[in-house]
């Protein structure tokens, strides 16, 4: 049977190879003669061509945002490995992520800005960061022993 730490490190790995993997497909959807990927990532996202990186005078299958996510969460998976983060660090830098994503929603909508990229890019890759970080560590400590 596994231990925590080998199972922490196995969801870690696992984060850092399957959402590096949807990143590369919803990049790669434009350069394929079928709509089967914007289709497959359609329920995760709005798919906004305004919103959205342009591939071959295309747009991928996700949002600036969405695409940012996956990165974060992949990159969230590679910096687990590397460093330790404690329980309330996570809840910390989760909320903070979402307070942040809120944020820029509720900026946008009441006018003060429009449709910033950077910004988006920004907030949606600190989001999938702490996502990785937030599940991963609380997989650890769901996973440890407990005391008596």
């Amino acid at each position: 049977m596994r231990n925590s730490k080998d199972s922490s490190r196995f969801l870690a790995w696992l984060f850092l190879i399957l959402f590096s993997l949807a990143l590369l497909l919803s990049l790669l959807a434009p350069l394929l003669p079928s709509p089967i990927l914007h289709y497959l990532f359609a329920p995760v996202c709005h798919q906004e061509a305004e919103r959205c990186f342009v591939v071959n005078g295309l747009p991928v299958a996700v949002c600036v945002r969405c695409v940012a996510i996956y990165a974060g969460l992949a990159v969230g998976g590679l910096l687990y490995l590397q460093f330790r983060y404690t329980l309330r660090s996570s809840f910390v830098l989760l909320s903070s992520a979402v307070i942040l994503n809120l944020l820029d929603y509720f900026l946008e909508r009441l006018g003060f800005y429009e449709n910033l990229f950077a910004i988006r890019i920004s907030v949606g890759f600190l989001l999938g960061l702490s996502i990785a970080n937030f599940v991963l560590v609380h997989s650890k400590s769901a996973n440890s022993p407990q005391p008596a």
